[in-house]
């Protein structure tokens, strides 16, 4: 399996695990995307891909951003002082080939 992170121009970092069982045969398959990747740390084992993750939240609250309502997510855009980010470390597991 192949992990590439990379980015569009202007566009947050992604994270994207390839089958890699074939090298001379492209396209490769997608198995998985990770979005908002921030910090790749490698492969703690065979099987579990550790990294930093972005996540918007409200800074009152802590709550992510990608799960309060339009009209919440409208107020939180005209006053940055409401945003804060976090950064866990998650673990990616394997996906199946």
């Amino acid at each position: 399996m192949l992990a590439v992170e990379g980015c569009f121009w202007a566009a947050p970092y992604d994270l994207v695990f390839y089958d890699f069982r074939e090298p001379d045969s492209l396209p490769y398959r997608e198995l998985k995307r990770v979005e908002d990747s921030m910090e790749v740390k490698g492969w703690a084992d065979n099987d579990t891909f550790v990294m930093t993750q972005e996540f918007e939240v409200r800074k009152a609250d802590g709550v992510r951003y990608d799960t309060l309502d339009r009209a919440e997510q409208e107020r939180l855009n005209t006053d940055s002082s409401l945003v804060d980010y976090i950064y866990p470390e998650i673990q990616v597991p394997r996906p199946p080939a």
